[in-house]
């Protein structure tokens, strides 16, 4: 066995990253019909490394095929408005990685072939209510999820956002709304015991979380980033959250 290592820049490397684990995500959890690979994340994760470096297009009967030749990688951006108009030297912030200096943080949100709007005040940091009727939140409400959990929301999970499941806090089926203050992201063990078990969890304001394990302890979990809601956040600037797209590999 050897270790093959790349140095890359940070938005590439999170690209691939999250692109493998897609093609992971997909190949462990069997879409497509299939009945799911007995591999662990990582071992997927390297074998499918190891199959598109050697082979490039990948053939039918690969359990990789499909997730690859569909799956789409993303990155979240986080630019200050100010900052891309040149305004402003603020640097922006890369998910996953941290600050990015300003000028790389304008170069990604020049390449973003689309944007999510986050109106926030420059002081309060509130944003405009991003409500839903439907069960299933679309794309940009899920996105703007994802920016402000970070992680999986069960008190201790540190598992990616991008890899869980948006979770109903208030059961759907008990009118919950499908809306920013009562969805949050859980990995599919933790939507499991939420569900399956007497764990339960009320919205806090600010994206808190408080949870109550079955023996009646109390656990709050925290938001990554403090997004709040309310009606002054009517006003300039905004923050402008690009999600910055690549073909596959």
């Amino acid at each position: 066995m050897a270790w093959l290592h790349a140095f890359l820049p940070a938005e590439d490397a999170l690209l691939i990253k999250d692109r493998l684990d897609r093609i992971a995500r997909s190949a462990g959890d069997g879409e497509g019909g299939g009945a799911g690979d007995a591999r662990c994340r990582d071992q997927l994760r390297a074998d499918a490394t190891r199959d598109l470096l050697l082979h490039g297009r990948l053939p039918a009967e690969s359990v990789f095929a499909d997730a690859a030749a569909t799956v789409h990688p993303t990155v979240h951006v986080t630019v200050p408005v100010l900052t891309l108009s040149g305004d402003s030297a603020e640097p922006g912030e890369l998910d996953g990685y941290g600050p990015i200096d300003a000028e790389t943080a304008c170069r990604l949100a020049a390449k973003a072939p689309s944007f999510t709007r986050l109106l926030t005040h420059p002081v309060s940091g509130t944003v405009l209510d991003v409500d839903r009727t439907s069960y299933r939140p679309p794309a940009d409400l899920k996105r703007w999820l994802e920016v402000r959990d970070g992680s999986c929301r069960f008190p201790g999970c540190n598992r990616r956002a991008a890899g869980c499941e948006v979770d109903h806090s208030v059961d759907w089926q008990y009118e919950g709304r499908t809306a920013f203050d009562n969805l949050a992201h859980l990995c599919r063990l933790h939507h499991h015991l939420k569900h399956e078990s007497s764990w339960s969890v009320r919205h806090e304001s600010g994206g808190v979380l408080e949870w109550t394990s079955p023996a009646g302890r109390r656990h709050l979990s925290h938001p990554k980033r403090r997004m709040p809601v309310g009606t002054d956040s009517i006003g300039p600037p905004p923050l402008l959250e690009t999600t910055n797209e690549s073909p596959p590999f």
